[in-house]
């Protein structure tokens, strides 16, 4: 797969992560989708993709993929906050939607 010249700059955190390192149970994104700034196309990064959906304890499960686009000030980061705090959610007792949003507006 081609290289793009004009990748989106990573922070410096995130340059040294590689699409084949272990993701612990508080995972970190490993981005799968190359941005080219110059004219505003994505590119699948495949290698970093099947890096990440081949490794043992994943290969068998199901997989989403979200993604989220959008003006600013539109609601993008409510959403994708809204899908961790339920993923990450620890109650043996799953929160409903509506028991979710309102633990936000409490914060």
């Amino acid at each position: 797969m081609e290289e793009l010249s004009n990748r989106k700059q990573m922070d410096p955190a995130e340059e040294n992560m590689s699409a084949g390192d272990t993701i612990g149970l508080n995972g970190r994104p490993i981005p799968v989708v190359l941005v080219n700034s110059d004219d505003h196309t994505f590119e699948l990064d495949e290698d970093a993709l099947r890096s990440v959906l081949l490794k043992e304890h994943i290969q068998d499960k199901k997989v989403v993929v979200v993604s989220v686009a959008g003006a600013f000030r539109k609601g993008k980061s409510f959403l994708l906050n809204f899908f961790l705090r339920y993923l990450k959610s620890k109650t043996l007792r799953k929160p409903s939607a509506t028991q979710m949003i309102k633990h936000k507006v409490k914060e």
